[in-house]
Formats: C-alpha cells, sequence, structure tokens
C-alpha cells in the first residue's frame, strides 16, 4: 500500500490553526455523553484437537472451563469444538484466518466450508539461537495465501518497524533496546495471547548419552548409548532389541513423506533423519547435565558464510546482501549420485516457489530472493533489500520443518505442482537403487510398518564420517508412533522406548521414578521448555479485531490459577505467566517488562470501552475514537499523533482491508487522516480516561 502524505497539507495545517483547534476543544470540554453501553453476551468458539494435554498436539482442556468461567464474567460466551487432529489442521491453518468465526461451536451445524475460528491453542516452539519462527508471525505483510503462514493477520505498523529495525541492527545496544520496545509494542497490541512459558519434567533411559532436549534431533553429533550402563539397567525386553539401536517415541503418524509438506513432529524427524541439515543448533557441552550457550555447527555447509554486497540486476539494480556458502565434499545420495550445489540451490528455490507448496515458505519468501550456484560445491543466498549478515542465517538454516533436501537429479524435469504427489509421496527409497525418493542425511529408511506406524532406520556412515562427527551414532535407529498419552508415558517407564515426544504425566509421576543412582533405568531431570503457549485470536472476527477486547481478554485469563492447578498435571515443574513469543531464556527478552496479570475488574473496563463504541452513531463503531497512541487517555498526545499523519491516505499502520488495526488516527475510517478525524472525533472525546494508562 502507498502512503500519500503531503508535506504541502501538513504546512498548511498553520500553527495558527493548530491554535484555534485546541481553543475550540478547550473552550466545549466534552460536549457529548455517550449512550449506555451494549450488554448482549457475545458468542465465540475456541477450535481445539481432542488432545486434553499441552503442546503442539494439545487441546489444553484443563483451562478451558477456567476461561470459559472468566469470559462470561465480561460478556463473552466462549463454546467449545474439539476435533480430530486431521481436521483441526485443516479448520486453522488451510486459510481459515481468512475467515470470520461466526459459527455457534455446535458440531451439529458446524460447516467447515463456512465457518472460520474465534480462538485456538497450540504451543509456539522458538529455537534458543533463531528466531526464525517469531517472524514469520510479526510482520504484518508475511501473511501468504499459498505456503507458510501467519495465521494471526497481524497488522501493526509500528509493531513492525521496531522489530525489523531490531533484528537489522548490528550493534547489540540497539538490538536489545528495539526489541525492548517491541516487547511492549506487543502486549499493549497483542494478536495473540502467550499465556505461560514453563520448566517441564522429562525422562530418558539412563544410558542415552549426548542429548539435549531443545536441539532434539537437530544434534545426534555425539548420541549414543552407553552400552555398560544399557547392559546394568536396561530390562530383558529392551536387551532383547540391543544396544545399538536407539528407539524415539513420537505422538502423531506420518501423513506425507513429501519433504516439503511437514505439518508434525513426526515428520520432521524423518525429515532430519534422511535429509540433512545445512547448520545444526547443538550445546557447547552434550555432557549430562548439560551446560553452555546453544550454538550452531555446520552440517551439509562445510563453514559459516561469507558475505558480500552486490548490485542484483534481477531486483531492479538494487544493493543486496548475498551470503556465500561453501558445501561439503564427498556425500551421496542413497542412489550414489553426488550430492552438490545443484540440490541445495533447487531445494531452497523449491521452497519459495509458491507452486512447489512448501510449508516453509513462510520462514524464508520475505528474507530470500533466490538461491544461485556459484560452482559444484558453492551457492549464493541471494537476500531481498533490507536482510542480510545482521540476521541469524545459520540459525535460520539448523531445522528441518518442511525444508528438506531434494536431489535435483530426480527431480528437476519435473513440474513442480507434481512434487508434492510423485516421487515424494511414497516412502523414500531404502537402498541404492530403490524406488522412491533417494535421501541424504545420517540415517536410511530400510522398514516400515503401515499397522503398527513403526520406522526403522540403518545408520549411514559415509555421513558421518564426511562430517567429522563421533562414530558413536546407534546403528539402528527406530521411531515408533504412541498417540496415546498414556500409552507413551508407559512405554517410556518400560523402556519400550528410550526418549519420546511429550510424555504427558503429573509431576509427582515423575518425582517417583528412581532416579540418579548407579542402578536407576532413567534418567529424570527438567529442562526449560523452548515454546510458548499463547491463546490465538481470529483477527477476521470484527470484535477481536478491536484491540480493547483483546486486552480485555488478557486480563481476563487466570494466570495463577493455571500454573498453579492446571500445569503440575501435565508434569511442569515450574511456570511463569506470559509476556510475549520470545522466551525468557532468549536473549531479547524484556526482564523489566511485566507480565500479563488477571483483573477481572480491569478487563470489564476494557470491554466497556468497546461496548461503549458500539452504542456511538455511525461512524464510530471502531474501537474508543481519539486514542491515537493508545495510552488509555485522550489527549494532546493524540493530536500529536494525528497532525504527524495530516494528509495521509490509508496510513500503513491501519490496513483495514485485514482488520487487524482498526484504532489509528483515522478515527472515522474514511481512508484519510484529515479535519474530520479532529473534529468531531477526537474533538468530543478530549480528556476522556480509558484503563490502560501506561500504554506507548
Amino acid at each position: 500500500m502507498t502512503i500519500v502524505k503531503s508535506d504541502k497539507v501538513l504546512k498548511c495545517l498553520s500553527v495558527t490553526l493548530i491554535s484555534m483547534l485546541l481553543v475550540g476543544v478547550c473552550a466545549a470540554g466534552t460536549i457529548l455523553s455517550v449512550k449506555a453501553p451494549v450488554t448482549e453476551p457475545i458468542d465465540m468458539w475456541l477450535v481445539t484437537t481432542t488432545n486434553e494435554a499441552f503442546g503442539y498436539y494439545g487441546g489444553y482442556f484443563p483451562i478451558i472451563p477456567l476461561l470459559q468461567t472468566e469470559f462470561a464474567k465480561i460478556g463473552i460466551t466462549l463454546r467449545h469444538h474439539p476435533m480430530e487432529q486431521g481436521r483441526w489442521w485443516d479448520h486453522i491453518w488451510e486459510n481459515k484466518w481468512n475467515v470470520s468465526g461466526d459459527g455457534d461451536g455446535d458440531p451439529t451445524t458446524y460447516d467447515e466450508t463456512y465457518d472460520g475460528w474465534d480462538f485456538f491453542f497450540e504451543e509456539w516452539w522458538l529455537n534458543p539461537n533463531s528466531y526464525i519462527w517469531l517472524d514469520e508471525l510479526v510482520y504484518s505483510w508475511n501473511t501468504i495465501d499459498v505456503g507458510g503462514w501467519n495465521v494471526m493477520s497481524w497488522t501493526d505498523y509500528k509493531s513492525d518497524n521496531l522489530y525489523q529495525r531490531g533484528m537489522t541492527t548490528q550493534s547489540p545496544t540497539t538490538h536489545k533496546n528495539l526489541i525492548w520496545r517491541w516487547q511492549e509494542e506487543f502486549m499493549h497490541n497483542p494478536p495473540a495471547i502467550p499465556m505461560f512459558y514453563f520448566k517441564l519434567y522429562t525422562a530418558r533411559g539412563a544410558y542415552v548419552e549426548d542429548w539435549d532436549d531443545t536441539a532434539w534431533l537437530y544434534e545426534m553429533s555425539q548420541l549414543y548409548i552407553n552400552k555398560t550402563k544399557f547392559d546394568l539397567v536396561a530390562p530383558s525386553s529392551r536387551k532383547e532389541i540391543g544396544s545399538d539401536t536407539i528407539i524415539w517415541g513420537a505422538v502423531e503418524p506420518i501423513y506425507t513423506w513429501y519433504p516439503l509438506g511437514t505439518l508434525t513432529y513426526t515428520e520432521e524427524s524423518v525429515n532430519v533423519l534422511t535429509n540433512g541439515l545445512l547448520y545444526y543448533i547443538s550445546r557447547e557441552d552434550l555432557t549430562f547435565p548439560n551446560s553452555g550457550e546453544y550454538i550452531t555447527k555446520p552440517g551439509l555447509a562445510s563453514a559459516d558464510p561469507t558475505w558480500m554486497q552486490i548490485t542484483d540486476p534481477k531486483q531492479g539494480g538494487q544493493t543486496v546482501w548475498v551470503a556465500r556458502v561453501p558445501l561439503r565434499t564427498g556425500l551421496t545420495w542413497t542412489d550414489g549420485v553426488p550430492f552438490n550445489a545443484s540440490d541445495v540451490a533447487f531445494s531452497y528455490n523449491a521452497i519459495l516457489n509458491p507452486k512447489a507448496h512448501s510449508l516453509a515458505r513462510g520462514d524464508y519468501w520475505f528474507l530470500l530472493d533466490r538461491v544461485d550456484i556459484v560452482d559444484a560445491y558453492t551457492v549464493d543466498f541471494v537476500h531481498k533489500p533490507k536482510f542480510g549478515p545482521d540476521y541469524d542465517f545459520t540459525g535460520y538454516q539448523s531445522h528441518g520443518w518442511a525444508r528438506g533436501m531434494l536431489p535435483w537429479h530426480k527431480l528437476k524435469n519435473l513440474d513442480p505442482t507434481k512434487y508434492v504427489d510423485q516421487y515424494t509421496d511414497i516412502v523414500p527409497a531404502t537402498e541404492p537403487g530403490g524406488t522412491g525418493l533417494p535421501v541424504l542425511g545420517p540415517y536410511i529408511p530400510t522398514h516400515w510398518d503401515d499397522a503398527t506406524d513403526t520406522l526403522e532406520f540403518r545408520k549411514r556412515p559415509e555421513y558421518e564420517t564426511a562430517l567429522g562427527w563421533s562414530g558413536k551414532l546407534p546403528t539402528n535407529f527406530l521411531l515408533k508412533t504412541i498417540e496415546d498419552d498414556f500409552e507413551r508415558k508407559n512405554a517410556l517407564l518400560n523402556l519400550a522406548v528410550d526418549f519420546c515426544e511429550y510424555p504427558i504425566a503429573q509431576d509427582t509421576w515423575w518425582q517417583g521414578i528412581p532416579n540418579g543412582t548407579e542402578t536407576a533405568a532413567h534418567r529424570v531431570y527438567t529442562y526449560n521448555y523452548p515454546a510458548s503457549h499463547p491463546l490465538w485470536m481470529n483477527l477476521r472476527n470484527p470484535i477481536l479485531s478491536n484491540r480493547y477486547v483483546r486486552l480485555a481478554i488478557a486480563h481476563a485469563i487466570p494466570y495463577d490459577t493455571i500454573i498453579s492447578s492446571v500445569l503440575p498435571g501435565w508434569g511442569i515443574a515450574q511456570g511463569w505467566p506470559g509476556k510475549t513469543f520470545i522466551l525468557p531464556w532468549q536473549e531479547g527478552f524484556n526482564t523489566e517488562l511485566p507480565p500479563y496479570h488477571y483483573d477481572i475488574d480491569e478487563a470489564k473496563m476494557y470491554m466497556d470501552m468497546w461496548r461503549y463504541s458500539q452504542a456511538e452513531k455511525q461512524p464510530y463503531t471502531n474501537g474508543p475514537v481519539g486514542d491515537s497512541d493508545f495510552s488509555g487517555h485522550v489527549d494532546i498526545g493524540d493530536f500529536a499523533v494525528w497532525a504527524e499523519w495530516f494528509g495521509a491516505s490509508e496510513p500503513d499502520w491501519a490496513h483495514k482491508q485485514w482488520g487487524g488495526n482498526n484504532i489509528d488516527p483515522d478515527n472515522n475510517n474514511d481512508n484519510a487522516t484529515d479535519l474530520e478525524d479532529f473534529d468531531p472525533c477526537w474533538r468530543t472525546n478530549i480528556d476522556k480516561y480509558y484503563p490502560f494508562k501506561g500504554a506507548l
């Protein structure tokens, strides 16, 4: 959208005129009184999975009745509609951010083709060494139609500006100042409400060495089974499988083999095991207890990138940054064809191509223009303008979420729209020359049991050798799918799996497992879980698009009750009230910013702000009018914001077409910031107070 902001018009708004306008305000005082607030209850519905627990697959069931009770106090009737995982995926992620949630939540009348959603739960994972999955959420313009997502369709020009400046500066001080300010803005205009962060109990077989739960399967360079410990503590059923096999327990089945179509951690596990990573996340020290900082190491890349600037004719002759990445030699696909620069350029350009339907496109499309081949073992990552070496490039490549390597020699002549269902929609090839898609990574699939959702892998020693890994990786990797929480917990307890996803159990259960002795079969511990747990809100809903309604909701969540009465039942050792997506253990976390707090009286005041606005005559229907700086007080500060944008046509921070931030200097919402926004919109509301008096 083009901003038309005329300096001539601003100059015409002379000091004399401004003085006259302000005199008029002082003379008029508060002229009009508002009508009584609207009191009818509002129906909204929450769509969840059928899983009662927290997390990526969870429905967070124990929290729902608490929210229903508190939301009712502010006039919102919260209805709950659980859905099976697959249908939930389709409903939440398949463009339904583009539909207002106006269904009633009744499964007997629910229309998937028409109804959107108002709320849903889902954790949002962040690697400690990268903001990649934050970038795709916070930018207003990062909502894209095909592949990738910004499920919130957030539209906040001020937040975008603060965040991008903070993430593209090379000054640590400036970075901190801007990212801290961004977090304040986030909390004043929340697109979602991160309810809590926490420290989680977990366990693994006591014989599993050099493992970090956050570095996960990205870091397996030193993973091994201590045979002496295994022989001492493993039950006979586990010994029958052997000490050269490691067993991972997954939650979800494998729905797709398409490397660019990852939707579950199970599918990402397959990607990481079979496709390799340009870089991978690690800790400086993996010995237990894990210590040191998280770092990235070269994987398929042979070293960190070197940076340079070029004048790019493909981007209109603009000067852009290029990251030149050297690749390892000596690696082959399982059909014997050498891995080289053609594969890397082909894979990343496929991610950027909407026709290839990669769900990782949202991670890269705003950042990268393309990847070029320099020579057989060198590629150039050509960035978009304003992005470059200040970004954490290696952290951006250290994941396998819908970002697997594709074999150029197999797919080079295939229409990108066919990637998803030709070659790649079948089990990967298990042997050199086998049918299916060749693989590249540290493990090769050897057997798939569809009936039990079990996938067996065998180590590729040539991968270990080429990357200079320890050589201690177990020969076999067994991926078991165990969807039921109770069964998965017992599988861990009985060492039918060596470690697993989401082993849900009460904290007292974890505390009762023998631990820390020479003969203990398990190693039980806690770790900082790298995710926030938001209540997501559909900003297409005309009520939720109003930031004061969202702030009301933020103050109607009983954080302390959830942390004290719900989280321990999920095996959570310690919880903290949430603030933003940035996690307490990340370097950018604003330690001076208070979290959201439960205050039902304050929440009611926020809702009254919206309700009074609905009682006013048209066109004043989009929130308390005149509070342009969102300080909670209609005052001279709002006049200054209005004057700054005077003459602007459809200012960027309005984005009316999305409906995400419809309280702005264009008070009457006629797509122009002009005198009609001053009088009567701002003038008639002068000196009115709203609850949030500390906002920016």
